[in-house]
């Protein structure tokens, strides 16, 4: 790993004009013109705990991508020779070397999951009461399935941020 200077935000996202401060500032300090930098994004705690940032920062090595810096938990700044460019296209598709991206499949089984739930849960109480489910029954049904669908909703909109 590069040099890191610990970078802590007041908040979870700041803007992008203060990213391209940032690396406007990096791009000055390599004066030779050696690198080039990125800024990778994930959800709110992609790169909290050692082996979660450990593990993308292995899969980023494979292009030749260092940590120069971690902003917080979502976000992360790399940098890697420019000449590596020249190997990007031997790596074939194993590796998308300009990702700024993280992409969770955590957030599709979180919708799936609360349509499973939701559609079990209306199942139940609908066997439970039999065939002389009333309006009001109905209602109280539809009501859960869709308190369970927007409570997923918005726990995957959370997450992405």
């Amino acid at each position: 790993m590069a040099w890191m200077a610990p970078m802590m935000s007041d908040s979870s996202h700041v803007n992008r004009e203060e990213e391209s401060r940032l690396l406007a500032a990096l791009v000055q300090q390599d004066a030779a013109e050696r690198f080039e930098f990125k800024i990778l994004r994930g959800g709110p705690v992609a790169f909290r705990g050692r082996e979660r940032l450990q593990h993308v920062l292995e899969e980023e090595s494979r292009a030749q991508w260092e940590l120069v810096t971690k902003l917080d938990d979502s976000r992360i700044v790399l940098r890697r020779p420019r000449d590596a460019r020249a190997r990007d296209v031997l790596r074939g598709d194993q590796v998308d070397p300009y990702r700024t991206e993280l992409r969770s499949t955590r957030s599709a089984g979180l919708i799936v999951a609360g349509l499973a739930v939701s559609t079990a849960l209306g199942l139940g109480l609908m066997l439970q009461r039999g065939p002389d489910l009333g309006i009001v029954s109905w209602l109280v049904i539809i009501v859960l399935v869709l308190l369970v669908l927007i409570a997923m909703v918005l726990v995957t909109a959370a997450r992405r941020r």
